[in-house]
């Protein structure tokens, strides 16, 4: 009996861990013919001062994915805490490029440059 009812907890604790936020997606920019989305992860029980994180993945503006399974991770981690998770895509200013040094430095600031322009994008 004991152990029924302990796999009963466990069950219903791991049911309310996967349904306890939903995700909305929404396209917040088209830049270069890129569309630009956020995927919006909002928790069921949200905190009372409503926090927001603004997620923006790694990957040296060369590669990346709001989807990938380390940023979808987090979020959900956040969001069943009670933060509302928005991440974002930006434009890769450095897909491509292969001799990074000094002779890129200006299409390093451009990639930065783009990068911030979409998470202002973003934001507002």
């Amino acid at each position: 009996m004991k152990k029924r009812f302990a796999l009963l907890c466990i069950t219903l604790l791991c049911v309310s861990v996967v349904s306890a936020h939903t995700v909305q997606t929404h396209t917040f920019a088209v830049r270069d013919t890129q569309q630009l989305a956020m995927d919006i992860y909002l928790p069921a029980q949200p905190l009372p001062q409503q926090y927001c994180i603004v997620y923006m993945y790694g990957g040296g503006f060369m590669s990346g994915a709001r989807t990938e399974t380390e940023v979808v991770t987090y979020a959900r981690k956040m969001c069943s805490r009670g933060y509302t998770v928005a991440a974002i895509d930006y434009r890769l200013g450095m897909k491509g490029v292969t001799n990074i040094g000094a002779s890129t430095i200006k299409i390093m600031k451009n990639a930065i440059d783009m990068a911030v322009e979409d998470c202002v994008s973003a934001v507002n």
